[in-house]
């Protein structure tokens, strides 16, 4: 976290972020599978999300982060970037289940819910208790695991609803 909270540091992050977008676009804009479009824009849109949603909920009160105190360009690289590689990985994954498994959701959401209310849970202590996160207007732990779980979700229905509108017999 001191990293971030130097402007050097949270250069570094944003441009780490920022680069690694770059090589996600070029990876998706490949014409050489037929799903990376579909798979790519729900990342991007999923990370945007993400980034709306922080402003919304900074704005109002909601989430109090440290990193909220950050230029712009460096929110941008940790709340929109990051998070939309991420989802490109997540998405993978869920292809991966897809392809293998009679009930991806299922599994996914088996996924979704061992490993990810845990992290989120664990997460949010932790960094209640380091006093470099906080929540207000009555919102709790629970609400960010359910919130979590959303976003868990949010590409995985997106990329179903475009792969379905792109290629309709494949779907």
């Amino acid at each position: 976290m001191g990293l971030l909270q130097n402007p050097l540091g949270g250069l570094i992050i944003a441009v780490i972020g920022f680069s690694l977008l770059a090589v996600t676009l070029i990876w998706g804009m490949s014409p050489s599978h037929r799903d990376r479009r579909a798979h790519l824009f729900s990342a991007l849109v999923s990370g945007g999300v993400v980034f709306a949603l922080n402003m919304v909920a900074r704005g109002t009160g909601v989430w109090r982060w440290y990193g909220y105190q950050l230029p712009l360009l460096v929110q941008l690289g940790m709340l929109f970037s990051l998070p939309a590689v991420l989802f490109v990985a997540v998405l993978a994954g869920y292809r991966r289940l897809a392809a293998r498994r009679q009930r991806p959701f299922l599994a996914y959401a088996m996924i979704g819910l061992l490993l990810l209310v845990p992290v989120t849970i664990g997460g949010d202590l932790l960094s209640m208790s380091r006093g470099t996160l906080s929540f207000g207007k009555g919102y709790t732990i629970w609400h960010d695991v359910i919130v979590g779980q959303v976003l868990f979700w949010l590409p995985v229905l997106l990329y179903t609803r475009f792969r379905r509108i792109r290629h309709p017999a494949a779907a």
